[in-house]
């Protein structure tokens, strides 16, 4: 997740900094940086429902990966009518690939400090609190 995360905020500084298209430059790396994108989106997309699944206890798992699905969702909803309003007043794609960049890098972040590693764990071993040796004694 971290990857495609770092991927996409890759492709979206790199539209930022090249500005493809505006006054007919950087015309060629149109076309490169838009595949970038979609396989770093694409990839988050694809891994943000099960992650959050896995993430959250139990009692939880429904609502958090219902929220992190509708998020998303949501996401999809007001980012294109957002991003117009900013193209209409800014043009080029070096304002709206910043904006964007910033929370996508933001969450990478996020999940290099405090997210969990799932891989080749049962969703009990992540879920359940630790429990206290009771031999240990307390200080």
């Amino acid at each position: 997740m971290i990857l495609f995360a770092l991927i996409t905020g890759t492709a979206l500084l790199l539209f930022a900094g090249i500005d493809p298209g505006a006054e007919g430059r950087g015309t060629s790396a149109l076309i490169p940086l838009m595949v970038l994108l979609l396989i770093g989106s694409g990839g988050i997309i694809s891994m943000l429902s099960p992650y959050s699944a896995e993430v959250y206890p139990t009692r939880l798992r429904g609502t958090g990966s219902g929220f992190a699905a509708g998020s998303s969702k949501v996401g999809g909803i007001l980012a294109p009518p957002l991003t117009a309003m900013v193209l209409s007043a800014v043009p080029g794609f070096s304002l709206i690939s910043i904006i964007a960049a910033g929370p996508v890098l933001l969450s990478a972040l996020v999940v290099l400090v405090a997210g969990i590693e799932t891989r080749d764990r049962a969703l009990e071993e992540m879920t359940m609190p630790a429990i206290p040796n009771p031999k240990q004694e307390l200080s």
